[in-house]
């Protein structure tokens, strides 16, 4: 679990907002409207949200910011669209409470409000801004209401101001600053007798990846102790169950005290859930006795685990909580599972998956400051409900049934189950790493898809902790299973390893890496290929199979790519598999040959862009011509059919970080799906895009995977793309003839870019991978 990982409680609650604002609220009341109705329903607001009920909080506060607005009560309309705010903070609608908070800094204009409201007001402002990934605007409204905080006789507004400010800078990786502003945040809560807030300062400093274990376990005891004499309250119940987490956490790492370690967990999460209990907060009550049950998992306790469990579910189900009933009832599925209860677990894990998909805000897996936590949280949750289906399966199919039997159709219908799980979870990537619903827009438009090509296979090699499975997907819509005995953990090391040798051309040892992989990916189902009748194999890959070259896997005798056409696929349901019209083609060709920013000159990119102009109708941007606004004003006037941009791009670990050079500035890739975007609506969307000059940072899969979805974020059928940047004259040959293939003699995608790395292939000053293999075909084959 990363610190302040979704999901967790974080000792930040809204605590500090409902106590200030019933100060601000009374210090600022217009004289002809106290007592109200609206004094009283801000209070009943407050009170909700105190007690962990937002979503009441909502609506109370929205009475309150009617009457006010009707009464022309500026200070209170203000304080309703605060407290509005929290509750959506709370209820996880960033944009709502933004909204919220933007509208009350526009009424506080006139008349200004006192430095306390004002500093209220900013504070709560920072902080759904750094909920909502945005630090620049997070750390000025942080620091300017901190500023205001000064101004006032109210230290709390201070420390609570440096509680978010303490947050932001552990985002940014700045421990030791967060540190020390957590301590500060912590003395002014202590000395103005806010023990709430001073515990809160402490449990998140807690949290901190300091490597100090010691110094860990002693800011949870400070923290723990100060909590004792707080009522109960959700602030408090959150504040526990955030001690108590990081506590286990702690234990895992400190085993020489187990006794100690485990009285304090289990004393701290049922404190907690007495707590909850007391207060009516049934969010808190699920997530103490989801972690309770966790750590009965982690000592041993299985079946009070399970009882345990099964509570927290029953909690979460009670208030359809999504974001924690995937989590127990994967740890329900979890639990089953080690009990042999397999059909159980498959339903639990199912349950979770479910619950995952309509999790598709941002927020769900880290904002875009945080740091994703999806590879963590979420994928081994697709990845336990794969492995139990393909066991049923292969237990459907019994040991005799031979490698290309039929099988029967339970073992189909689990087949297809683990398939489309695998479906689900390439979606659920891409749009964790690209931040928002360019994966849902294209699913909208695309019919499943349970047959393909008649001469292709689709192949999904899916690394499991204890073996690697390979389910294939046959033209005739069936499907079938092989497996190798190595698992995970030895395919990556064994893909990062091919991947890092490739690269070198002065080297031949990327053979024995790419036997091997070989070995465990195709040799497997080596009758099913020899039998004939395949031509092209499409791979969905993940992890770090994302960042090799399927084409550079070798049988001793041969690459992969000297026998069949390949192409990769986010995933088969995210495809959208037709032949290219080869006629009249229209392409927008773009490219920067010189020097600009520091980044070496592509001189070949001039040969390239001279011959797609001589095969197609082109308009052609070059250099000095190629610029933001040239590019957005094209792709926005005309359609094409062909869009070519030779020129650096560069593929981070997350989305917002890629981009492509132009001669004017570097393009996000954002800004260039917006534009290319466009073709999604009109009648014919792209066909191919070409980044012929891109590359992926080594060993980093979340690079490999945003070049993946490349096609799928700018609204393109497929993607031609490069793992690694290749400036020299073979890059231009293979590009060159991969077009004259495709336009000239209208080979397929995936054939022509076969039959252009096979011309390379055959000369041997260019047989080495590194000058052919890094180009790879996304989306369409066909």
């Amino acid at each position: 679990m990363t610190a302040f990982g979704p999901g967790v409680p974080r000792a930040r609650g809204s605590g500090w907002v409902v106590a200030t604002l019933a100060l601000v609220a009374c210090a600022g009341l217009e004289p002809a409207l106290s007592p109200s109705d609206i004094e009283q329903k801000l209070d009943q607001g407050q009170g909700a949200l105190a007690r962990g009920h937002p979503s009441e909080a909502r609506t109370l506060f929205g009475e309150a910011l009617a009457a006010a607005q009707e009464r022309d009560a500026p200070r209170m309309e203000i304080d309703a669209r605060i407290g509005i705010a929290e509750s959506e903070r709370e209820l996880g609608d960033l944009g709502a409470a933004l909204a919220q908070l933007e509208a009350a800094h526009r009424r506080s204009q006139d008349p200004p409000p006192d430095p306390a409201q004002r500093a209220v007001l900013e504070i709560a402002w920072g902080g759904a801004a750094l909920a909502a990934g945005q630090p620049e605007k997070a750390r000025t409204r942080l620091e300017s209401g901190i500023l205001h905080a000064g101004e006032t006789d109210q230290p709390r507004l201070e420390a609570a101001g440096r509680l978010d400010l303490g947050t932001l800078l552990a985002l940014q990786g700045e421990s030791e600053q967060a540190l020390d502003v957590y301590r500060r945040s912590a003395q002014s809560a202590e000395a103005a007798g806010e023990t709430l807030l001073a515990a809160q300062a402490l449990a998140n400093a807690a949290r901190l990846p300091l490597n100090d274990p010691a110094l860990s376990a002693g800011l949870i005891v400070r923290s723990a102790g100060l909590a004792q004499d707080l009522p109960p309250s959700h602030a408090k119940a959150n504040l526990l169950i955030s001690l108590g987490e990081r506590q286990m956490a702690l234990s895992r790492a400190r085993p020489q005290d187990p006794g100690a370690e485990a009285s304090n967990v289990a004393g701290l999460l049922l404190e907690a859930l007495a707590t909850a209990d007391t207060v009516d907060d049934t969010r808190a009550a699920s997530y103490a006795l989801g972690f309770l049950g966790a750590f009965y998992e982690q000592t041993g306790r299985a079946d009070l685990a399970l009882t345990t469990t099964d509570e927290a579910v029953a909690r979460a189900a009670r208030i359809d909580a999504p974001e924690s009933l995937y989590r127990w009832q994967a740890q329900r599925g979890r639990l089953l599972a080690a009990a042999g209860r397999v059909p159980e677990a498959i339903t639990a894990y199912q349950f979770a998956v479910d619950r995952m998909q309509s999790l598709r805000h941002r927020e769900a897996w880290g904002g875009r400051l945080r740091p994703s936590t999806f590879q963590s949280d979420a994928a081994p949750i697709y990845s336990a409900l794969v492995d139990l289906l393909l066991r049923q399966a292969q237990a459907q199919a019994g040991p005799q049934q031979p490698p290309m039997g039929p099988g029967d159709d339970t073992e189909q219908a689990l087949l297809r189950r683990a398939r489309d799980t695998v479906e689900q979870f390439r979606a659920a990537e891409l749009r964790d790493y690209f931040r928002d619903d360019c994966v849902d827009a294209l699913q909208a438009k695309l019919t499943g898809l349970e047959s393909v090509s008649g001469s292709a296979l689709i192949v999904y090699p899916i690394p499991l902790p204890d073996r690697l499975v390979v389910l294939v997907g046959l033209p005739s819509g069936r499907l079938e299973q092989y497996a190798a005995p190595v698992g995970q953990a030895e395919v990556e090391r064994e893909a990062r390893a091919l991947r890092k040798q490739l690269v070198n051309r002065a080297t031949r040892r990327y053979l024995v890496h790419a036997r091997v992989l070989y070995d465990w990916l195709i040799r497997p189902m080596q009758a099913r290929l020899d039998a004939g009748g395949i031509d092209t194999l499409v791979f969905v890959p993940n992890g770090a199979l994302l960042s090799v070259p399927m084409a550079t896997l070798h049988d001793g005798d041969r690459f992969l790519i000297e026998r069949f056409a390949l192409a990769l696929t986010p995933g088969l349901n995210l495809t959208d598999p037709r032949a290219m019209q080869t006629e009249n083609v229209r392409a927008l060709v773009g490219g920067v040959s010189q020097s600009v920013d520091g980044l070496s000159p592509l001189p070949n990119v001039i040969g390239e862009i001279q011959v797609i102009g001589e095969l197609t109708a082109s308009k052609v941007l070059l250099n000095e011509e190629f610029r933001r606004e040239a590019l957005r004003s094209a792709l926005a006037q005309e359609s094409y059919s062909l869009v070519h941009l030779a020129t650096h791009a560069q593929f981070s670990n997350r989305g917002e970080g890629a981009f492509l050079q132009a001669w004017d500035g570097p393009i996000s890739l954002d800004e260039l799906a917006g534009d290319i975007g466009l073709f999604r609506f009109r009648d014919e969307p792209l066909e191919l895009l070409t980044l012929s000059a891109c590359e992926t940072a080594q060993g980093d899969d979340r690079a490999a995977l945003g070049l993946s979805g490349v096609a799928i974020k700018a609204g393109a059928r497929s993607a031609l793309g490069t793992l690694w940047s290749i400036n020299d004259p073979a890059a231009e040959a293979l590009v060159v003839r991969f077009y004259q293939e495709l336009l000239l003699e209208s080979a397929s995608r995936a054939e022509a870019l076969r039959r252009a790395q096979r011309e390379l292939l055959a000369q041997p000053a260019y047989r080495h991978p590194a000058y052919w293999a890094p180009f790879i075909l996304i989306g369409s084959w066909l």
